[in-house]
């Protein structure tokens, strides 16, 4: 619900309060018709800005534009046991885009509504994810040379909000790769392409299907997009070449006026 009431201030014109309470959807409004037999036959969604204009007690008009974008994302923090001991740690914020019959979605996972479950081998490691529309929602991780772990495989089946089902199975990936005994972290924002019609969004990643000690994770193996580090030498590498391109030109330009400074007899 969206609360909008306007106050005079003395001195300062009129003043613009909003109040939004509830949870922020990624769209502002959906709209879904069905025929006779229950079946859609028009569905659509949309974002909304809402434009307000009015007019202040020095006789001016100002313009205030309110949006809900559906930005907010929530960081989740799941885990698996084995027994009485901690087997997977993972912490992230997730967002799911979905494409069906040329509609997108865009979907944010609430942790507060959302169960973990899993399961822990010696090279492979199972963390699952449901709600009451996400029926499943898997990230299987797996072992590599016997000394690195990665995210090999995503499965996702849930209800969309038109009533029908979308599912995808992709056992062919390679993210969030980390040496074992450690965890992975990715604090920016991430993308795992499962399918041209689903991709899922990563935000303050960090998760640690393996070896997992006293319920704590490891020292974390860093992505690319954290480190800052490969600027350093880019900078140079780029200054050291700007440096060497002025030299030249004012090389070039020097020898052209030595010989304009010189007449033939």
């Amino acid at each position: 619900m969206v609360c909008f009431r306007l106050f005079p201030v003395p001195g300062s014109g009129l003043v613009l309060v909003c109040l939004v309470l509830g949870a922020v959807r990624s769209y502002a409004l959906e709209l879904n018709l069905t025929d006779s037999e229950n079946a859609t036959c028009l569905y659509a969604k949309w974002q909304m800005n809402f434009t307000v204009r009015y007019e202040t007690t020095n006789k001016t008009y100002k313009t205030v534009t309110i949006s809900d974008h559906g930005t907010v994302t929530y960081n989740g923090i799941y885990s698996v046991n084995n027994g009485n001991d901690t087997c997977l740690l993972a912490t992230m914020g997730l967002q799911l885009n979905i494409t069906q019959d040329k509609i997108a979605s865009v979907i944010n996972i609430n942790p507060n509504t959302t169960h973990s479950t899993g399961s822990c081998r010696s090279h492979t490691a199972l963390l699952r994810l449901n709600s009451s529309t996400i029926k499943y929602l898997d990230f299987v991780f797996a072992v590599k040379n016997e000394n690195r772990f990665y995210l090999k495989e995503v499965n996702i089946s849930m209800y969309l909000v038109n009533g029908s089902v979308f599912s995808i199975a992709n056992n062919n990936l390679s993210y969030w790769d980390a040496p074992l005994g450690s965890s992975y972290m990715c604090n920016k924002e991430q993308t795992v392409s499962v399918s041209g019609a689903f991709q899922i969004n990563t935000f303050d990643l960090r998760v640690q299907p393996f070896n997992v000690t006293q319920g704590k994770y490891s020292t974390a193996q860093e992505c690319s997009l954290d480190d800052d580090t490969i600027l350093i030498p880019i900078i140079v590498g780029a200054g050291l070449s700007g440096l060497i391109i002025v030299i030249v030109i004012a090389y070039v330009i020097g020898r052209r006026k030595s010989y304009a400074g010189y007449q033939t007899l």
